[in-house]
């Protein structure tokens, strides 16, 4: 089956030190996040299984402001996410689910990221 990811995420990001070059930063974030499985060799037909998670994930970070339109950025997070349900069909079926979690219908871990970014 072909895999299909959604992932939305809303939050608020706080600048201790906005208007410095080196600037640490706190990030709370809303994520939702859903997977659909379809047949490849069936475009129309509806997804066979699907699942969905609602959680959080809290994040610190620093920001370096090589310019002011250049800006380079790494952070880490803690991110938890809540299973929301399965469709009827059942199970997401394992040789293709890589990547949903299915312990306990919850998850946590830590992602890691580094950014650069233009400023207008």
């Amino acid at each position: 089956p072909s895999r299909l990811d959604l992932k939305t995420t809303v939050g608020l990001q706080y600048y201790f030190l906005s208007h410095s070059r080196f600037a640490p930063f706190l990030r709370g974030s809303l994520v939702y996040q859903a997977v659909n499985f379809k047949d490849p060799n069936d475009p129309e037909a509806e997804a066979i299984a699907r699942t969905s998670q609602l959680g959080g994930e809290l994040a610190a970070g620093l920001e370096w402001r090589a310019f002011r339109w250049l800006v380079f950025g790494a952070d880490v997070a803690y991110v938890g996410l809540k299973r929301l349900g399965e469709d009827q069909e059942g199970a997401i079926p394992m040789d293709v689910g890589k990547g949903v979690p299915t312990v306990g219908g919850f998850e946590h871990g830590a992602t890691f990221r580094f950014s650069m970014a233009l400023r207008f």
